[in-house]
This record gives C-alpha cells, sequence and structure tokens, in this order.
C-alpha cells in the first residue's frame, strides 16, 4: 500500500462509507472499507483538502470488543405520535461473534473516540445494516449497532485516491 496512516483516526470521515468486510482475529479487528474520506491534516494527505481514498483496509492492534449493542429506536407517524419503540439490546459473546458475516456490505458511518489512556484507545463503532429492497421509497427500519472497542494502533492503508470531496 501506497499511503499509511498510524492513529489519525479523527483525520478520516467516515459519513459515506461503506464496510466490504469485517474480521476478528487474533487480537485484532479487520476491516475493509469503501470511501473513506481523508482529511487535509492527515500526514498522508497531499491533497490539502478532503480526498476520498480507494479501498482502505484497517487494522485495529491488540484489539477487543468490549460491548456491542444492537440500537434501538422510536417510529413516528406522520402527526407526531409513537407508534412504536424498540430498548438497545445488548448481543451476547455468540452474538458478537457472528458480526462478521452480518457487517459484510454495511455502511459503516462513525467512529467515536472515548477515551486514551496510555497508549490504548477507546472508540464506538456506528454500522448500519442496509436492507437491500426495490422499492425506492421503502422505509422500513434498518438495523443498526454500536460496537465499543479498544485497541493499541489503528493502522490505515490505501494504494490512491480517488478524487477530491465534492461535499
Amino acid at each position: 500500500m501506497q499511503y499509511k496512516s498510524i492513529n489519525e483516526i479523527e483525520q478520516f470521515s467516515f459519513q459515506d462509507c461503506e464496510m466490504i468486510s469485517f474480521k476478528t482475529a487474533d487480537s485484532q479487528i479487520q476491516m475493509v472499507l469503501e470511501a473513506v474520506l481523508v482529511m487535509p491534516g492527515n500526514s498522508q494527505n497531499p491533497n490539502y483538502t478532503m480526498s476520498y481514498a480507494r479501498t482502505t483496509n484497517v487494522r485495529l492492534q491488540k484489539a477487543r470488543i468490549l460491548s456491542a449493542v444492537k440500537d434501538g429506536y422510536k417510529y413516528y407517524d406522520a402527526d407526531g405520535v409513537l407508534m412504536e419503540e424498540v430498548p438497545d439490546t445488548p448481543l451476547s459473546e455468540d452474538e458478537i461473534n457472528g458480526l462478521s458475516a452480518l457487517f459484510a456490505n454495511s455502511y459503516f458511518y462513525a467512529m467515536d473516540k472515548l477515551s486514551e489512556d496510555n497508549s490504548l484507545f477507546t472508540y464506538c463503532m456506528h454500522v448500519e445494516i442496509p436492507i437491500r429492497s426495490e422499492d425506492e421509497y421503502d422505509n422500513t427500519v434498518q438495523d443498526s449497532y454500536t460496537l465499543e472497542v479498544s485497541f493499541e494502533n489503528a493502522i490505515f492503508e490505501w494504494d490512491s485516491y480517488l478524487n477530491k470531496a465534492q461535499l
């Protein structure tokens, strides 16, 4: 890979990001992401403007999933009347182990820093599972998940830039 960014998570934006794959093995979380925005302050951004990176490989080293939650939601009708409420659901260890298959081709839309202590980072990762529908107006509630992860290093690697972001 031509570009390699280490522990510069705040210098990326995931707002348009798709997660192609998600794997956990050997104290490491590996993700393959599409449409990662590299911010101007990233040490690996020669464009000095927000730019899309080509397929990005992410490795979180010495990583652990501390918790995982299937996000709840509130569903309102057009008049603002609550129709349905579903609470957050913590995932079991078995369900956490099954996330790799579930997260393939999902939306990875945020990675928020919770803490940094003695070279150990703790972040919240937010993933949404898209519903593939023929109906473009399908408003079915999509499942989303929040993972709290800890790790020592976050390594982002990509080969080239696609273009400057037009946001």
